[in-house]
C-alpha cells in the first residue's frame, strides 16, 4: 500500500491515528496475533507502509522481536519514526530472503495489490518457522476499493 508517492505516506501517517477504519483494524491485528501466537517473540510485517501496525504491536509486547519491510522508500522512514524498536527494511513480498525465520507474519491489505500473490504467499510460507502462523488481511468487499488502491497496484 502506498504507492511510490512520498506525499501520500505523509498523508496517511496523519491519518490513521484518527481514523476509525485503522483504529479498529489494529484491534482486530492485536487480538489475533495474542489469540493465535501469544508466545511469539520475533514478527514479520510486509508492506508496513507508515509503521502504524508495527507501533501497535510494539506497544502491546514490547519484548517482541519486530521487522517490517515496504516495497516503497517513501514509506520506510514514518515506519521507523512510528516503530523505532522495529528492523525496518525495503523488500519486495515477492523475493523474501528469510526461511524459517519469524513466528508471525503480517501482511494486512497488500496481497489485492499485487498480482503474484500466491509466489508472495509461497515466500510468507518460507519465510516463517514451522508450525507458526500468517495473518493477512484483505479488503471484504469490492466496493471498499478506492481511487488509492489503484494508484498503490503493482
Amino acid at each position: 500500500m502506498g504507492g511510490g508517492n512520498p506525499e501520500y505516506f505523509e498523508e496517511l501517517a496523519q491519518l490513521e491515528a484518527a481514523n476509525f477504519w485503522f483504529r479498529a483494524r489494529n484491534e482486530l491485528i492485536l487480538w489475533a496475533l495474542q489469540t493465535y501466537k501469544q508466545n511469539a517473540s520475533t514478527f514479520l510485517e510486509v508492506g508496513c507502509g507508515t509503521g502504524f501496525v508495527l507501533s501497535g504491536i510494539a506497544k502491546m509486547d514490547a519484548e517482541m522481536a519486530l521487522s517490517g519491510s515496504e516495497i516503497f522508500l517513501a514509506g520506510l522512514s514514518y515506519a521507523a519514526a512510528r516503530a523505532p524498536s522495529a528492523q525496518i527494511m525495503q523488500m519486495d513480498a515477492r523475493h523474501v530472503p528469510f526461511v524459517d525465520e519469524f513466528d508471525a507474519i503480517g501482511a494486512f491489505d497488500i496481497l489485492e495489490h499485487i498480482e503474484e500473490y500466491e509466489a508472495v504467499l509461497t515466500q510468507l510460507h518460507k519465510a516463517l518457522k514451522p508450525g507458526r502462523v500468517l495473518l493477512l488481511t484483505i479488503p471484504q468487499h469490492p466496493w471498499l476499493w478506492s481511487a488509492n488502491d489503484d494508484y498503490a497496484a503493482m
